[in-house]
């Protein structure tokens, strides 16, 4: 069986995950007027009660702006460690934390050969490194075969022969591999253990 390459058979899926992990969430911005045109100095003059109610409308304002921005702060916190919770993919000693995990509906290259599992993930490493990562099962003949192709900062490796091991249960995927590169001069270690979804998408 031929062994299929990142490059041929896995643009498409790349291009669908670097695009939602790299949406942005805009946040608002304010723009500043005009200055205000001067008026009469007389009739500007606040009286006392004017000044105490503008004081403690002004105080009012501040603590719901305080109270707002706080709980922005934790909403943003929470979602910052949202990608950190799906899991982690180590490459050789580097550890990637998992942003985002497809469940991709299988597509079969061939008529001889049926994928009976697509999975694909963005990784990102402590030092803001991205890597993607696919791992997808084949079966011919009634013979399973357990494939990774992997890009990142250590290059474009794959595993070989399809002896990848790994299992998807409960919403989890994990397991092993051992990856080489096109020249096959480079062979670096892959364990990994995160969660996919259930759900099937078209990639």
């Amino acid at each position: 069986m031929a062994i299929r390459t990142l490059g041929d058979t896995r643009s498409r899926s790349g291009a669908y995950v670097v695009a939602g992990v790299l949406a942005l969430a805009l946040s608002g911005c304010t723009g500043g007027g005009d200055d205000p045109a001067p008026t009469d100095a007389a009739a500007s003059t606040p009286t006392d009660a004017s000044t105490q109610d503008a004081s403690v409308d002004d105080a009012a304002t501040e603590s719901e702006t305080a109270d707002g921005e706080t709980a922005e702060a934790g909403d943003e916190d929470a979602g910052g460690g949202a990608g950190g919770e799906l899991g982690t993919i180590t490459i050789d000693t580097t550890t990637y934390q998992v942003l985002e995990s497809v469940n991709c509906t299988p597509v079969s290259p061939t008529d001889l050969v049926t994928t009976v599992l697509d999975v694909l993930a963005v990784a990102r490493s402590r030092d803001g490194e991205d890597a993607l990562f696919f791992a997808y099962t084949e079966d011919q003949s009634g013979v399973s075969a357990n494939h990774i192709d992997y890009q990142g900062p250590e290059g474009t490796l794959s595993t070989r022969e399809g002896n990848a091991s790994f299992s998807f249960e409960s919403g989890t995927f994990s397991g092993a591999g051992t990856l080489v590169d096109d020249a096959e001069t480079k062979t670096l270690m892959a364990q990994f253990n995160f969660t996919v979804p259930d759900e099937l998408v078209d990639c």
